[in-house]
């Protein structure tokens, strides 16, 4: 919650990781199917969004005590849900392709 990557991509690329680890013995083939899904799905989600930064999907700086309240009493159930769907929906295809 510094601001930076948006917390649904950074958790949909460790998902990623965790299927690519079940599935590929092989350590560079498995980064490269890791980095190819999880980069795919970062320039989705950028192009869905406009943005893959927190601070500005979100308008708050969570550093912040007057940003993490917002954040709590609004934000995180009005916009960020619209994040979690968009990257679920990119997830579940991503999987796929694993």
């Amino acid at each position: 919650m510094q601001g930076s990557v948006c917390g649904v991509i950074s958790g949909s690329a460790m998902v990623i990781s965790l299927a690519a680890a079940r599935k590929e013995p092989d350590y560079k083939k498995k980064k490269m199917l890791v980095l190819a899904a999880a980069g795919r799905l970062y320039k989705e989600f950028e192009k869905e969004h406009g943005s893959t930064s927190c601070r500005t999907l979100s308008g708050l700086d969570l550093t912040t005590p007057e940003g993490k309240k917002a954040f709590e009493e609004t934000v995180k159930k009005n916009t960020c849900s619209k994040f979690v769907a968009t990257a679920s929906k990119l997830l579940a295809k991503e999987l796929q392709t694993i």
